[in-house]
């Protein structure tokens, strides 16, 4: 079970928003356009790490320069995801820890 924190228009979702699950940890947050997510979206896993990116026209974070954070906040897979999921890509180091 999750909760969406955000600004709803006309019953759709629409600007910035937080999903989180019953604890309160955070699953995702981005920008919302009449229900859709759109612009930069981060989702979190159970394991402390992050896929920060684009998202594709249907919301999905799909699509090349998506970037995997993991949970040092300094390690990166940087490249191709599908629907969130990493496909191909290289290893990196973020200059600034997240």
């Amino acid at each position: 079970h999750t909760t969406t924190y955000g600004e709803y228009v006309a019953g759709e979702l629409h600007g910035l928003a937080d999903h989180r699950d019953d604890s309160g940890k955070l699953l995702s947050r981005g920008r919302f356009e009449r229900d859709v997510r759109t612009g930069v979206a981060e989702e979190f896993d159970d394991f402390g790490g992050r896929i920060i990116g684009r998202v594709a026209s249907d919301g999905e974070l799909t699509g090349d320069q998506i970037v995997y954070v993991f949970p040092d906040g300094v390690t990166a897979l940087v490249g191709t995801f599908r629907e969130g999921v990493f496909e191909t890509g290289r290893y990196s180091k973020l200059t600034k820890s997240l």
